[in-house]
C-alpha cells in the first residue's frame, strides 16, 4: 500500500508539473513561399529564452509556462514579427516573417532625430537603404558607390577607391559637409577630413541600414553635420548566425574575399567575427609628363607612379561581442583593424598618394529604449610615405580620436504628447605631423544637446533641438532648429524647418605649411633641371638690364643677391627663389549655414509614393579652398633692390610678373608672407552664399515585382564676393537625374538597370579648375539564387564605356565589371 501511496503521489506531480509548464515547439518559414527559415533567434520577451531556428525552420521552448507569451523575431530583408500568443492552448507555432517593405508606412529611421521613427514623422529629408538594397548595391565592389542613385545625393568618383559623397552643394574631394558615421564612429582622416572608403574596417554588405540626413544637422551631431549625415549601421551578431564566405573578381586585376561568422554562446552572449582583402589595379596613371595628362587643364606632376603603387589594396578584420539583457537593451564592445594603401586621392593641391595605412579601433556602447551610451578610440597612422604627387613631397601622421557621448531620452507625459531627447559628448583629438602643419594638434571639443518633440495634435508634431558647441580650437557655437511636421492625411506629410549649422575648418586649412606645385618653366628661356623655372637666369637678366640702364653696377654680388640654388629654401632679399608653399590661416572664423527647407513625402496610391523637398539655404564666412588672394596676410610682391636702386624697383616687379606670365607654369602668385617672398595658395573667410535648389524622388511599382525610381536634382547658387576676393564655385551640376527599372522576384533572382545623367558644370578647388563635362552612364546589376545558400550577382558600372569623368582633377573611369559570389551558412 504504501508504495502504492508514493506512486500516485509522483504520477500526480508530474501531471501538476506537466499542466504548469508546456514545452512549445514551432517553425519559422517565408509566408510568401512558404520556406522555412534556419539560424533565426526567437525570442519570448516575459522571459528573456531564446531558441535558433534549425535549417529546415524549427526550433523548440522547455518549461514555458501555461499563459500568454509574445515571440519576437527580427530576420534582416523581413519585417519584425511581435506577436503575443496564448501557449497553453498551442502544441505548435507557426511564425510566418513577411518581406520588408519600402513605403513609407513601414520605413523608420534613427539619424534625423537621435531615435526610432517613422520616415514620415522625420523633421529631416531622409532617405535609407535597407539589408537587401545594400546587398544589391554592394555588387559594385566599393562601399562608395552605395550611395549612387539616393535622393539628392551626389557621388562622384575620381578613380579606383576615391568617392566624394555629397548633398546641398560645394562639393570638394575633401569633403567635409557631410558628418559620416559607421556605428557612430567618424572614419575620415583629420587632417584633410577625406572620407577614405577604402580604409573602412567593414565591406559594404556588412551593414543592415544605410540613413541619409539631407541637409543641416548640426543641431544634434554639431560640426560638419553641415549638409548632412550618413548614419551606417552594421549587423548585430544574432541578427546574422551562421557563416558566410563572399568572393568577388572583375575587371582591372579586381579580386575580394570577405569572410563573417556569428554565434550565440549564450541566451545574452554572442559574438561577430569578420575579414577580408581586396586588391586592384588603381585607374590613376602617371602624369609626369605633359603627354600623359588626360584632358585638357590637368597639370603635370613631378612624381610619376610606380607599378607596384598601382596595385590598390585592402585588408581588415573586426571582432564584436553583444550581451543583450533585453529586445531593446543591449551592450556592445568591438575592435577591429584595417590596413590599406597604394589609394591616390584627388584634391585641392593636386593628387596624393597613400601607400601603407593602419586604422585600429575600439568602441564601447550601451543602447536601450531610454539611455545610450558610445565611446570610442581611433587610430590612423601610415607605415610608409603619404606622397603629393604634384611637389613630389612626402609626409606622414599618426592621429589619435577619443569620443564619448551620452543621450537620454524619455516621454514627459504620461500621454506621450511631449518627448525630450538631452545628452552631452566629448571628443579629443590628437595629430602628429611629420613636415605637414605648423604645429602638432591637441584639441578638446565640448558638446551639450537638446531636442524636445511635442505631439501638438494628432496630425501636428513640433520638433525643437539645439546643440551649444565649445572647443580650444574655434569659437563656440550654438545652433538651433525648429521643425513642423503636419500629416494632411494618412497618406501624405508636409514639413517646414529652419536650422543652424556650423562647420569647422580642418587642421589642414588652420595650420598647413607645406610645399605645392612649383613654379615650371614654359619654354627653354628659363627652364632649369626638371623643368624648374629658374629665377637665377631671370635674376641676372634684370640685373644685367638695370646696370645697361643706370650705368652703374647692379650685380648680384654688389647688391648682395647671391644665390646658386633654386632649390635653397631660403629666400634672398629682392627676388625669390622658386618656392612653393599651401600656407594654412589660423584666423579663419567657423563657416555658417542658415538652412530653410520645405518637404512633402506623399503615398499616391499603393503603388506610388514621392518625396519632394526645397531648400534654401544662406552661408556665411565661407571658407574656400586653397586659392589664391583668400588669405589677406598674403600680400603682393614688390622688388626691393636697396639704396640707390629704388627707382628700379617697380622696373624689375613688372620684368618679374611679365616673366612668370609669359615663360611660365604657375598655379600660385607670387607674394610675401611676413617680408618673406614666396609662391603660396591659401584660404580664408569670403563673402555669402546664397545656395537654393530642389530634390524630387519617385517609385512607382509597375507590377508586384517591377518597380520604377525616379530621381532629380536642381541647384543653383548667388555667390556674393567682395572686391579683391577669389572665384569660388559650387563645384555642383545644376541638373541632375538618376532613374532606374528593377524586377525582383525573392528569392530567385533581380535585375535592375540604371541610368545617371549629369548636366556639365564648372570645377574650382585649388589647382584643380575646369569644365567637367555632360555625362550619361548605364550600369546594370543582376543576381542569381543558384541554391538557397549560394548567391550570384554581377555588376556592370558604365554599360556603353563611355569616355568621362567625374572630377576635374580625377582620372577617366572606364566600364568596370565585377561578378560576386556569397555563400551563407
Amino acid at each position: 500500500m504504501k508504495r502504492l501511496i508514493i506512486l500516485t503521489l509522483f504520477i500526480y506531480f508530474v501531471v501538476v508539473l506537466s499542466m504548469a509548464a508546456a514545452s512549445i515547439k514551432g517553425r519559422v518559414v517565408n509566408k510568401d513561399s512558404g520556406k522555412p527559415l534556419g539560424k533565426v533567434v526567437v525570442k519570448i520577451l516575459e522571459t528573456g529564452k531564446i531558441a535558433v531556428t534549425d535549417d529546415n525552420g524549427y526550433f523548440n521552448f522547455n518549461n514555458i509556462e501555461d499563459g500568454k507569451m509574445t515571440f519576437f523575431v527580427k530576420e534582416h530583408g523581413f519585417q519584425k514579427y511581435n506577436n503575443t500568443i496564448d501557449v497553453s492552448s498551442r502544441s505548435e507555432l507557426s511564425i510566418e516573417l513577411n518581406y520588408q517593405t519600402y513605403t513609407f508606412d513601414d520605413l523608420e529611421v534613427t539619424a534625423s532625430s537621435k531615435r526610432l521613427e517613422k520616415v514620415t514623422e522625420s523633421p529631416g529629408a531622409i532617405d535609407v537603404l535597407y539589408a537587401d538594397q545594400v546587398q544589391e548595391k554592394s555588387r559594385a565592389n566599393q562601399l562608395g558607390a552605395v550611395f549612387d542613385g539616393m535622393t539628392g545625393v551626389e557621388v562622384l568618383r575620381s578613380g579606383t577607391t576615391d568617392y566624394t559623397v555629397n548633398t546641398r552643394g560645394f562639393t570638394n574631394t575633401m569633403n567635409k559637409r557631410v558628418l559620416v558615421l559607421q556605428d557612430g564612429r567618424e572614419n575620415h582622416l583629420m587632417l584633410l577630413s577625406a572620407q577614405e572608403w577604402n580604409s573602412f574596417q567593414l565591406p559594404a554588405d556588412e551593414f543592415e541600414t544605410i540613413e541619409f540626413v539631407r541637409g543641416p544637422n548640426a543641431a544634434l551631431y554639431g560640426a560638419n553635420a553641415f549638409n548632412g549625415v550618413i548614419n551606417m549601421k552594421s549587423y548585430a551578431p544574432r541578427d546574422v548566425l551562421g557563416g558566410k564566405i563572399s568572393t568577388t573578381t572583375g575587371d582591372y586585376e579586381t579580386n575580394r574575399l570577405d569572410l563573417r561568422y556569428a554565434a550565440l554562446i549564450t541566451d545574452e552572449l554572442s559574438f561577430k567575427v569578420t575579414a577580408g582583402r581586396s586588391t586592384s589595379l588603381n585607374l590613376s596613371q602617371s602624369r609626369n609628363a605633359d603627354s600623359l595628362l588626360e584632358y585638357d587643364g590637368l597639370r603635370r606632376e613631378l612624381r610619376a607612379l610606380t607599378n607596384e603603387e598601382r596595385e590598390t589594396f585592402s585588408t581588415y578584420g573586426t571582432f564584436r561581442m553583444d550581451y543583450d539583457f533585453d529586445v531593446d537593451k543591449r551592450v556592445v564592445a568591438e575592435v577591429g583593424m584595417s590596413n590599406s594603401g597604394n589609394d591616390t586621392y584627388s584634391f585641392d593641391l593636386g593628387r596624393v598618394l597613400v601607400k601603407d595605412l593602419y586604422k585600429p579601433y575600439a568602441r564601447l556602447e550601451y543602447n536601450s529604449e531610454n539611455f545610450n551610451f558610445h565611446t570610442h578610440y581611433t587610430n590612423r597612422y601610415s607605415k610608409d610615405s603619404i606622397w603629393f604627387l604634384h611637389a613630389n613631397f612626402f609626409t606622414q601622421n599618426d592621429e589619435e580620436d577619443i569620443l564619448a557621448d551620452a543621450q537620454y531620452n524619455f516621454y514627459a507625459d504620461k500621454d506621450e504628447k511631449f518627448h525630450v531627447i538631452f545628452g552631452a559628448s566629448y571628443d579629443k583629438q590628437l595629430l602628429v605631423q611629420n613636415r605637414t602643419l605648423t604645429k602638432d594638434i591637441d584639441a578638446n571639443y565640448y558638446g551639450v544637446y537638446g531636442q524636445l518633440s511635442w505631439e501638438i495634435a494628432e496630425d501636428l508634431k513640433f520638433v525643437a533641438s539645439a546643440r551649444f558647441d565649445e572647443s580650444n580650437i574655434h569659437d563656440a557655437f550654438f545652433s538651433p532648429r525648429a521643425a513642423l511636421v503636419y500629416d494632411i492625411d494618412k497618406a501624405n506629410t508636409l514639413r517646414f524647418s529652419i536650422s543652424r549649422s556650423f562647420q569647422r575648418p580642418n587642421y589642414n586649412e588652420y595650420f598647413r605649411w607645406s610645399p605645392i606645385a612649383p613654379v615650371l618653366a614654359n619654354s627653354e628661356k628659363y627652364k632649369f633641371g626638371t623643368g624648374l623655372f629658374d629665377y637665377n637666369a631671370l635674376q641676372t637678366e634684370i640685373l644685367d638690364s638695370i646696370s645697361a640702364l643706370s650705368g652703374r653696377d647692379a650685380s648680384a654680388q654688389n647688391l648682395g643677391l647671391i644665390s646658386t640654388d633654386p632649390l635653397n629654401p631660403e629666400f634672398v632679399n629682392a627676388l625669390p627663389q622658386p618656392i612653393s608653399r599651401a600656407v594654412g590661416n589660423e584666423d579663419l572664423k567657423l563657416e555658417k549655414n542658415l538652412g530653410y527647407e520645405i518637404g512633402y513625402k506623399g503615398i499616391i496610391s499603393d503603388k506610388l509614393y514621392i518625396t519632394a523637398d526645397i531648400y534654401y539655404n544662406q552661408i556665411q564666412d565661407f571658407v574656400t579652398s586653397f586659392v589664391a588672394n583668400a588669405n589677406k596676410d598674403l600680400q603682393k610682391w614688390n622688388s626691393s633692390l636697396g639704396d640707390g636702386f629704388e627707382e628700379y624697383n617697380e622696373f624689375a616687379t613688372q620684368y618679374v610678373y611679365d616673366a612668370l606670365d609669359k615663360y611660365s607654369t604657375n598655379v600660385a602668385p607670387l607674394v610675401t608672407l611676413d617680408g618673406t617672398p614666396l609662391h603660396a595658395l591659401s584660404n580664408g573667410n569670403i563673402g555669402s552664399v546664397n545656395q537654393y535648389g530642389l530634390e524630387f524622388g519617385a517609385n512607382y511599382y509597375i507590377t508586384d515585382e517591377v518597380k520604377l525610381t525616379v530621381n532629380y536634382m536642381y541647384y543653383d547658387a548667388e555667390i556674393n564676393l567682395e572686391e579683391g576676393d577669389p572665384q569660388i564655385s559650387p563645384n555642383t551640376p545644376p541638373h541632375r537625374l538618376n532613374a532606374s527599372i528593377s524586377y525582383d522576384v525573392p528569392e530567385s533572382f533581380d535585375v535592375s538597370l540604371q541610368m545617371n545623367y549629369v548636366d556639365d558644370y564648372e570645377w574650382l578647388a585649388g589647382i584643380q579648375f575646369g569644365t567637367v563635362p555632360t555625362y550619361t552612364l548605364f550600369n546594370l546589376s543582376a543576381g542569381y539564387d543558384v541554391t538557397e545558400n549560394l548567391n550570384a550577382g554581377l555588376f556592370i558600372y558604365n554599360i556603353f564605356n563611355t569616355t568621362h569623368y567625374q572630377v576635374f582633377g580625377g582620372t577617366f573611369i572606364p566600364r568596370l565589371s565585377t561578378l560576386k559570389f556569397t555563400y551563407n551558412f
